[in-house]
């Protein structure tokens, strides 16, 4: 840490030297050199010239603020234990998807994918809601939530849901109501009611300047979705 606070002491001395020289150009040729100068003071650093191997010329690429990101887009993904048992559910802090189960999960994200050594990266803030359909009644689609929901509430024999509020690369205490720590919550009448409540609350905050401003925005890694499920 010492000497990347060096190095940037150094690099910010070489800037402001490079600047107060600039004032003594006297012509058009002086000047045009100077501006070749200063481009490659700003080039990328050769990946070679890095010697520990955890550091990556793509790291200046990572998003540090939001205003750095795309407008918020949703999405939704769908995994079906016949097809993906054993994968990680997401929202469920590792649990294992079963094969007679079905997850869905409804992504809210303001994003930037960057490319790294591993391949494209999702970074962003924003929000998720995660449903896991232990069973479901024959007839009622994963995707018509206030029929399951009531089907919860009615026939809890034969549907059975639980559900998860995930936030990414924000916090603040306006969000802190919205996000409280729940295990193995029920999707009934009453968890739908709640999980739509949240939604419009965090829209609500984020969509609001005056509001957001007591939000700090980190954007993080986005796991579990990519670029092109948008």
């Amino acid at each position: 840490m010492e000497r990347l606070e060096e190095a940037k002491l150094k690099y910010n001395l070489l800037e402001t030297t490079i600047a107060a020289e600039a004032k003594n150009l006297k012509t058009a040729s002086d000047v045009n050199v100077f501006m070749e100068l200063s481009k490659a003071l700003r080039m990328a650093v050769p990946k070679d010239t890095f010697t520990h191997k955890d550091v990556s010329p793509f790291t200046a690429e990572i998003p540090k603020s939001r205003s750095e990101l795309q407008s918020m887009k949703s999405t939704t993904t769908i995994l079906s234990g016949e097809q993906s048992a054993g994968v990680t559910v997401p929202g469920f802090g590792g649990v294992k998807l079963s094969k007679n189960e079905v997850n869905l999960n409804a992504y809210y994200i303001e994003r930037r994918t960057v490319k790294t050594d591993h391949g494209p990266v999702m970074y962003g803030i924003g929000y998720s809601v995660h449903y896991l359909f232990k069973k479901i009644k024959r007839g009622i689609s994963v995707s018509n939530l206030a029929a399951v929901a009531a089907s919860v509430q009615l026939e809890g024999n034969k549907t059975e849901v639980f559900y998860s509020i995930q936030s990414y690369g924000m916090r603040g205490t306006p969000l802190v109501k919205f996000f409280a720590p729940a295990i193995n919550k029920k999707f009934d009448v009453e968890g739908f009611s709640f999980v739509q409540s949240n939604v419009d609350g965090i829209q609500h905050i984020l969509g609001d300047d005056q509001l957001s401003k007591g939000i700090s925005f980190e954007p993080e890694e986005i796991k579990f979705i990519k670029e092109n499920d948008f």
